[in-house]
């Protein structure tokens, strides 16, 4: 059975669209290059280099792919944070630690539309779209 994948056409580039189930699967955690970018469930792979990687990864185990091309305007995945590795391994989930790159938050709330963090000084949310754009495991 061929599995169904999403190639994301912007203006000025493009992106297939994967869960990050998948990159686990197919061993590609370490090899992804900083040019992809994520959100808390997906992986958008480049396609100058990251792409082949995931191709190259489903032919090694004969798995059919079919991509179909979607246009969307760059701002809806790029935001979503540059892909990082520790970011699959240290995933932000309901009590964890997480940081701005100035302080230290606990995870207190995740729902469907944003994620909440907590410090001595109060509650801030962050957009669940683009949480990395914001905020990072600690």
């Amino acid at each position: 059975m061929q599995k169904k994948y999403t190639y994301i056409v912007t203006p000025g580039h493009g992106y297939l669209s994967v869960s990050i189930k998948e990159i686990k699967k197919l061993n590609l955690v370490d090899q992804i290059s900083g040019y992809s970018y994520m959100n808390l469930t997906r992986v958008y792979l480049e396609e100058d280099c990251d792409l082949r990687l995931f191709i190259d990864a489903k032919k090694k185990l004969n798995e059919e792919i079919n991509i179909q091309s979607s246009y969307r305007d760059v701002s809806e995945i790029l935001p979503g944070g540059r892909y990082d590795s520790y970011n699959i391994d240290n995933p932000i989930q309901l009590n964890s630690i997480v940081t701005n790159g100035e302080g230290i938050f606990k995870v207190i709330a995740i729902n469907n539309k944003k994620i909440v963090i907590k410090d001595d000084c109060g509650r801030y949310r962050v957009p669940i779209s683009n949480p990395y754009r914001y905020i990072r495991p600690s």
